[in-house]
């Protein structure tokens, strides 16, 4: 079942989510409003658990070698992933980590921008979804040091791509800025020359639900072990070699990441087999003489559980 709550004021959320049947709460969309939702339901006479995902830009690195040789097949993979479902996947990567020498950065770029182009623009899920990615769009341009690499808008209904690049150095600088999603088909290069040092990342990178890593066997393990232990610390699902945008509905898939991604810090997940946990509570019971326990419990199996 697909629900959306109608474009209006927040208290229509906010009333939902006070109503005393409800038991618990699953959102997705805005961190403005997930954090909102998050604070009346703890807030209630009688606090419910808000799994709240509140969005993510995914940081995706490339690293040199990948760059050198796979330039093609990651620009046409890293295209499909952004401008999917006009850009609206929680999981769009909309922030990619460019490591080389500056010549193997504007060849992807090149490429990249190439692939982007032949994008159609695309209708978006609300006309607000829509005005709130133009004016984005704009805003993001401004921002110090944030080049435009691409946006062609051709009509005041559909999302046209955006391409945007920044130095690493202002990257660092206007983090905070450059960290907020913009939610639509768009994304940010930042571009990385050697020396690489990543471990400000550490500190500045915020909660997400993914990051993805291109790299070979002669890319240097030891540049690529130091961004896996950043990463780990700040997501929930690394992706080796592909686009995060592939989410597969498994045991194993973690859909939720640390705070802002998700409001309970990735502890639980979205989507597979474990997501059912958010709305199930342990019984346990202890003692019990097997005629009076649930017969899912007792050894006598009468529902033949196997």
């Amino acid at each position: 079942v697909f629900q959306i709550t109608p474009p209006g004021p927040d208290t229509i959320s906010l009333e939902l989510v006070q109503h005393p049947l409800i038991e618990g709460v699953g959102f997705t969309g805005s961190r403005y409003v997930g954090t909102l939702i998050a604070k009346t339901c703890a807030n209630r006479p009688k606090p419910i658990p808000a799994y709240c995902e509140m969005g993510s830009i995914n940081p995706f690195f490339i690293f040199p070698d990948s760059l050198k040789t796979q330039t093609t097949e990651i620009a046409k993979g890293l295209t499909t992933s952004v401008t999917l479902g006009a850009g609206q996947f929680c999981t769009n990567p909309g922030l990619i980590f460019l490591l080389g020498d500056k010549p193997l950065l504007d060849n992807f770029i090149t490429n990249f921008v190439k692939n982007i182009s032949e994008i159609p623009a695309q209708p978006m899920l609300t006309p607000q979804i829509l005005n709130a990615y133009k004016t984005g769009v704009e805003e993001f341009a401004k921002v110090k040091g944030v080049k435009c690499e691409y946006y062609n808008p051709t009509s005041s209904s559909v999302s046209s791509p955006a391409v945007f690049s920044v130095c690493y150095t202002d990257f660092l600088g206007h983090s905070d800025r450059l960290q907020q999603e913009l939610f639509g088909p768009s994304t940010l290069i930042v571009k990385v020359t050697p020396p690489f040092d990543l471990s400000r990342l550490h500190q500045l990178l915020e909660g997400q639900l993914t990051a993805t890593i291109h790299a070979t066997a002669k890319d240097n393990a030891t540049e690529i072990s130091k961004v896996i232990d950043i990463i780990s610390d700040r997501v929930g699902r690394i992706v080796w070699g592909g686009y995060p945008t592939g989410v597969e509905v498994n045991t194993s898939m973690q859909h939720g990441g640390p705070w802002p991604a998700s409001s309970d810090g990735g502890r639980t997940t979205s989507v597979g087999t474990r997501a059912i946990l958010r709305w199930v509570r342990p019984l346990a019971f202890q003692s019990f003489p097997d005629n009076l326990l649930p017969p899912q419990l007792s050894d006598s199996n009468p529902l033949n559980i196997s």
